[in-house]
């Protein structure tokens, strides 16, 4: 498995510990019932953002590689292709028949633009992932259907209490169901991860620190030619 992945679970288990999620009895469940519905709460949103967070890393982390492995190895991967060929980048100056600009600037830009909208995306819906990871060459088949579907429904969730604080219906949060969906989704993800990691699109070190700099550092398509690449 990625270490990405592998942050993923450790992160979904340091959010369960820091909100005593195993702690809670019945009892204290029912003499405090809108303290419990805030920790549940707590608890959906929380592991969506570490959710978010894995599929952008992972997202980027792939679209690195295939930039130094052209870079380095003019070893043209799936994923450069794809970007390449999804008319992401308009570079300044294109239309001036003067320009004169080599087509290694021309591939970082795909990359620095595939950053751009990374940082746009906002959620973990099926429509999210899946524009994430098409860009990059996979398709839904790849992803797979049982956690497309699961995304949906917990993107959904994670919405309705975002925006609302509640669920429809004055429904009720219960904890045990919703680890029960994380475990769920947890699984799935592991299968999709393990395909990502079959599939050597990741060729160089996983340093997640560095990807979460670049994605959280770069400013924009505006910035684009000052986004400092290191492998």
């Amino acid at each position: 498995m990625t270490r990405v992945y592998e942050k993923l679970k450790l992160g979904i288990k340091q959010i369960e510990e820091g909100l005593g999620i195993n702690q809670l009895d019945d009892e204290e469940i029912f003499n405090n019932i809108e303290k419990y519905q805030i920790t549940a709460k707590a608890y959906v949103l929380l592991v969506h953002a570490e959710l978010e967070k894995y599929f952008e890393i992972l997202s980027v982390m792939i679209a690195k590689d295939s930039f130094f492995e052209f870079d380095i190895h003019k070893n043209p991967t799936l994923p450069l292709l794809s970007l390449a060929s999804t008319n992401l980048y308009v570079i300044k100056g294109y239309k001036n028949k003067d320009s004169d600009i080599d087509f290694k600037t021309r591939v970082k830009g795909f990359f620095t633009r595939y950053i751009a909208l990374v940082k746009e995306n906002n959620g973990i819906k099926a429509k999210n992932v899946s524009e994430l990871f098409w860009m990059l060459g996979l398709s839904k088949d790849a992803i797979g259907d049982d956690l497309l579907s699961l995304l949906d429904s917990y993107g959904i969730k994670r919405g309705a209490i975002a925006h609302t604080g509640k669920l429809g219906n004055e429904q009720l949060l219960n904890i045990k169901e919703e680890e029960k969906s994380v475990r769920q989704l947890i699984n799935e993800i592991e299968k999709f991860d393990l395909c990502i990691e079959k599939s050597g699109y990741i060729t160089g070190k996983e340093n997640i620190d560095e990807i979460e700099a670049i994605i959280f550092s770069y400013q924009g398509t505006s910035n684009e030619d000052e986004c400092d690449l290191q492998n």
